[in-house]
């Protein structure tokens, strides 16, 4: 993960250059660190000469960056400055239904005002921010405030204001003094003046770091304070600027609207602990990285870079995902390993997308009769993100009684335009199982046959069909003279070979994609998957299904020979 997070950066801060044209090298991390290490030095009272000068590795440790990189470029042309900031902020994500309290109650605006020269004339800014802010706590829920609001901050120590012990955050019950003021934010959001922010400022955000007050100094004032557990005063280094971005949450489909909405609180570095604390001791449950995944699953939206097999970030995760997968199947005993062959699983540890897309559009070529002799060099498969024709896919794939008639039906030649256009992508959708059960990783999504529709419109809780067991030649093969059976090399027991056959019929279903997530969803109370499918195999199965029965499709999961039935959701 970290060097996918790495390979991100660059690639965004080498577009950024291009597109700004900043290419000459204004410094480096090497300058950086020399002038950040003396202001270090400069805090320290010790008499010792070489700790004063170390730089201090606690904040200065980047762990990313070797020495010497660029991390400031500029351009005589266009006057424009692109600094990498990478290990600069920290950034955590608040997000439930009291993350709006607990982030109101645990940041106070600072009253004074840092004594900054370039600060002074700022004052005013500052006031209004407060304002705002104070208009916020009028303010029950994230989700009624506008997307995409940005709110620059001073704020004090929040270790001055420490709880007692650890409490839970509660909504206020009573009505704001300034209800026109509380109503206008909810309308209209933050304004734009108010998201400037010190924070961008580099020698404010060193100012704050390096002379953050140290916790002995803070427990010698607790013990000082004449009422335990009072609010204590602010001192002039106390002062932290701070940024909030709204996080409008689920924003698709017509289900959970603004489910899991937030803030994402941005601070400098240093401050990481000092304001992680009071958060957790006013309720604030901890997630990593994996929630962060869950998060997004459970908002049907695509997580970078999981989600985007598209881009070289997410072919990159796919290989790394791809070889922790395979180390971990090669760890089982071999009697204990799920023999993926006997069960029709082409792809269990990779969804060979290019392969996929291509297959379909030749299917479909065949199908018309405008097979071309010769070929040209494949071209890449894209994702779907026309929101025109994601609509018009949304409406087709549900059933005709939940269908409006305001949009057109689906025609073959409508399909055999859109084919034309988007024969060769990918598009997002979202399944929900019409039974039991609970979907996997890179589970198949395959097109129900005539006889799978009918038995489920005979039996509507119908589990679904089962795949026939294939036949796996290579576990029959000659066993060698210490008794291991004689297999290719690189051949794994129970795993195609590579190149893979075809993956659009390598089962007795046609495959149409693959599951990216898939869990059983508490929200919804059945099984729910996030996949890619091919967009010309879903024209192909919506026409041949009948009205009342669009958008069906069959699950199943790598280590299993049942299909589910489950519905395509396309939120737009």
């Amino acid at each position: 993960m970290k060097t996918l997070s790495l390979t991100v950066s660059q690639e965004a801060v080498s577009e950024l250059q291009l597109v700004c044209q900043c290419l000459e090298v204004l410094s480096t991390s090497e300058e950086i660190s020399s002038v950040e290490g003396t202001l270090v030095g400069q805090k320290r009272k010790r008499d010792d000469e070489d700790c004063i000068n170390a730089p201090s590795k606690k904040l200065l440790g980047d762990c990313t960056r070797a020495a010497g990189t660029p991390v400031r470029w500029g351009s005589v042309d266009t006057t424009i400055t692109i600094s990498d900031l990478t290990m600069e902020i920290v950034r955590y994500r608040l997000i439930g239904p009291l993350a709006h309290m607990v982030l109101t109650d645990t940041l106070q605006p600072a009253n004074e005002w840092p004594n900054h020269s370039q600060d002074q004339t700022n004052m005013k800014l500052h006031q209004q921010q407060t304002d705002t802010f104070q208009l916020l706590r009028g303010v029950s829920s994230t989700g009624e405030i506008p997307a995409g609001c940005v709110l620059g901050l001073t704020v004090d120590d929040p270790r001055l204001s420490l709880p007692q012990r650890r409490s839970k955050s509660l909504p206020d019950l009573q009505p704001s003094a300034d209800e026109c003021g509380v109503r206008d934010l909810t309308l209209r959001g933050v304004g734009a003046h108010c998201s400037e922010s010190a924070l961008w400022d580099a020698s404010v955000r060193h100012s704050v770091t390096h002379n953050q007050m140290a916790q002995q100094e803070l427990n010698r004032m607790r013990s000082e304070a004449l009422v335990p557990g009072s609010r204590l005063a602010a001192p002039p280094q106390s002062r932290v600027p701070v940024l909030l971005v709204h996080q409008p949450g689920r924003v698709r489909g017509e289900e959970r609207r603004h489910w899991g909405s937030g803030w994402d609180l941005l601070l400098p570095k240093g401050w990481g602990m000092a304001f992680w604390i009071p958060l957790v001791y006013r309720g604030v449950r901890v997630g990593g990285l994996h929630m962060s995944v869950k998060h997004s699953q459970f908002k049907g939206q695509p997580h970078f870079p999981h989600d985007y097999p598209d881009c070289p970030a997410g072919t990159l995760f796919q290989l790394e995902q791809e070889a922790e997968l395979i180390e971990k199947f090669k760890r089982r005993p071999p009697a204990k390993r799920t023999n993926y062959i006997k069960h029709g699983c082409l792809a269990p540890f990779c969804c060979p997308w290019q392969q996929l897309t291509e297959e379909w559009e030749e299917l479909m070529k065949l199908n018309e009769g405008t097979s071309s002799i010769c070929r040209t060099r494949p071209a890449e498969f894209t994702i779907l993100r026309s929101l025109r024709v994601l609509r018009q896919l949304s409406v087709w794939c549900r059933p005709s009684r939940s269908r409006r008639a305001t949009h057109p039906p689906l025609t073959p030649e409508v399909a055999a335009e859109l084919q034309g256009e988007w024969g060769r992508s990918l598009m997002w959708v979202r399944l929900r199982l019409l039974s039991k059960g609970q979907p996997a990783l890179h589970a198949m999504v395959c097109v129900p046959t005539v006889s799978d529709l009918q038995l489920l419109l005979k039996d509507g809780r119908s589990s679904g069909p089962l795949e026939p067991l294939h036949k796996d030649h290579g576990s029959s093969a000659a066993p060698n003279s210490n008794g291991s059976e004689a297999l290719p090399v690189g051949l794994i027991r129970g795993v195609w070979p590579q190149p893979l056959p075809s993956v659009l019929s390598h089962c007795s279903r046609l495959t149409l994609g693959w599951v990216q997530k898939g869990d059983f969803s508490l929200a919804a109370g059945c099984g729910e998957a996030l996949a890619y499918v091919s967009v010309s195999g879903l024209l192909h199965t919506l026409l041949q299904q009948p009205q009342e029965q669009r958008g069906i499709v069959l699950l199943r999961n790598p280590s299993s020979l049942q299909y589910r039935y489950a519905q395509i959701v396309v939120d737009i």
